[in-house]
């Protein structure tokens, strides 16, 4: 019987595959890095064949680890990060060597060319539903490639996104999705289509991108080729699969209209699953088909999370003896602080830009210090700070959707830190919960796909049974009035900071 699921994850540091029983538990799990490079101001590169590389070998390790027979495995499915383009030949050679990723902004000067052909970003939103700054999304980079590097445009066939470029290896077949495509500007998002007006105020041809598919459609199976590279059994089937953001939702158990997630990795980023696309133009809101057919996955993105807490580890804790786990030391001194010396500000901005404010200028600020206050003060606004940051966001949700948010389920290596969810329930005033697939919530969103794609799942109703909640966190009635003052701090706080941080960009290019 075939009763096992294979998943890759392409993310920004490595990728990740993890082999999944039926009941959602898990086989193996393996992560292999990989590079990224900067070779000039704005432009962030990776080799897409060290993304292979590091496939290949996660495959050889899990399968000798595991000791499978890869004739059980049902089916294979990616999550992969977004908004970046590879451009393969008609034979799927890859023909440049290092390519732009999701962080990557060379593309300025395509994406205002194409915002004033539509009569500016207003204008284009009206179409494309993205929200991020718009030089990074992938059809403006094709574009760039157009017209700084014809040599290696004139060859391309495809442009692939990252889980698509590993799909063709193991395939040999061309295929996208609505996810990935959404993020790429090349949908009209509410007509769930290719949008005519994207392609031609790129003046680019359609056909440079691969047939349009569902998450969850057969997008080919395994070759001998392939079977033999990576020790796995020809005709295994593949499915599309999707982007990392709605894969993070669909990971999170955020599989219905009404649903709610948060992810808190190195960013700080969530959404809710409509029946049809909620945007906000004034809030930049990102919006996308979800993985599950017929919905909608819109979401806010902040740049700094869990880098935040990592920071203030490294900084504030660095001299901890390596048998001492320093997370668990900071977050008990923490939470030992009385409400009556908790008055540490901290404005998360370590990495500018992103929701809520998109300030490019906005950095990390601490106010409110005394002599009394020591590290874990400190340690303590820092967390609180992305806490009132994901507050704004989840306040914002509602008022755009017109629904209350009562629940949320967070997912990433921060909600392994209960302290922190804790802070979350009492700062936002919502029940907060995690559940049993925290840092696999990706992977097993693609085994959703491989899963729901072959039929060894009905549909995503008997996926939504496979979740199990771990832990529940309830905001206590006296600190949520306390934090309802704190947070009124914290939003005037930013607003009195906005001019000394343009002060501090022109300092910074000094």
């Amino acid at each position: 019987m075939n009763e096992l699921i294979l998943t890759y994850d392409i993310g920004t540091s490595g990728a990740k595959a993890v082999l999944f029983k039926l009941d959602a538990s898990i086989v193996g799990s393996v992560y292999k890095q990989y590079q990224t490079y900067y070779p000039r101001p704005g432009w962030v590169e990776q080799a897409p064949e060290e993304w292979w590389g590091a496939v290949v070998e996660s495959t050889h390790e899990l399968v000798e680890h595991t000791a499978i027979d890869p004739h059980a495995i049902a089916g294979i499915s990616f999550s992969g990060q977004m908004m970046g383009q590879v451009p393969v030949s008609e034979d799927g050679k890859l023909l440049l060597e290092h390519v732009p990723i999701w962080a990557d902004g060379r593309a300025v000067e395509q994406a205002e060319q194409v915002l004033n052909e539509l009569g500016g970003y207003e204008e284009f939103y009206k179409i494309t539903l993205q929200g991020h700054n718009p030089q990074l999304y992938s059809i403006f980079r094709v574009m760039w490639f157009r017209e700084h590097m014809p040599e290696v445009f004139n060859k391309t066939h495809n442009f692939l996104h990252s889980k698509e470029f590993i799909a063709n290896r193991l395939t040999g077949c061309f295929a996208t999705d609505y996810t990935d495509q959404a993020l790429g500007c090349t949908l009209d998002v509410t007509k769930r289509t290719w949008s005519e007006v994207m392609f031609k105020a790129a003046r680019l041809s359609q056909k440079l991108f691969p047939e349009l598919m569902e998450s969850i459609d057969l997008m080919g199976h395994v070759t001998k080729e392939a079977a033999k590279t990576l020790n796995l059994v020809e005709g295994i089937p593949v499915m599309v699969g999707s982007g990392d953001a709605p894969c993070a939702a669909a990971g999170a158990g955020a599989l219905l209209p009404g649903d709610a997630y948060w992810y808190l990795g190195s960013g700080s980023w969530g959404g809710t699953i409509d029946t049809k696309p909620v945007g906000d133009f004034n809030t930049m809101m990102t919006v996308s088909p979800h993985l599950v057919p017929g919905l909608y996955h819109s979401q806010y993105v902040s740049y700094t999370g869990g880098n935040a807490q990592q920071w203030a580890i490294e900084t504030l804790f660095g001299g901890i003896p390596d048998e001492v786990d320093a997370y668990k030391l900071a977050s008990d001194l923490a939470q030992a602080i009385p409400l009556a010396e908790n008055t540490v500000l901290f404005l998360p901005y370590l990495r500018a830009g992103g929701a809520p404010y998109n300030n490019i200028n906005a950095r990390g600020v601490f106010t409110g210090i005394g002599l009394y206050h020591k590290r874990e003060h400190l340690f303590r606004s820092v967390l609180e700070g992305v806490a009132m940051n994901i507050k704004i966001l989840l306040d914002r949700f509602e008022k755009v959707r017109g629904q209350d948010l009562p629940e949320l389920s967070v997912i990433g290596g921060g909600s392994r830190n209960p302290y922190w969810m804790k802070l979350i329930a009492d700062i936002s005033g919502r029940r907060i919960t995690t559940i049993n697939l925290k840092q696999e919530a990706n992977c097993f969103a693609a085994a959703q796909c491989a899963g729901v794609g072959v039929g060894v799942y009905k549909d995503f109703n008997e996926v939504r049974s496979l979740f199990k909640q771990e832990q529940q966190f309830l905001p206590d009635q006296k600190t949520k009035e306390f934090y309802e003052k704190k947070y009124i701090a914290f939003l005037t706080a930013y607003q009195g900071v906005l001019s000394t941080y343009d002060m501090l960009a022109e300092l910074e290019n000094f």
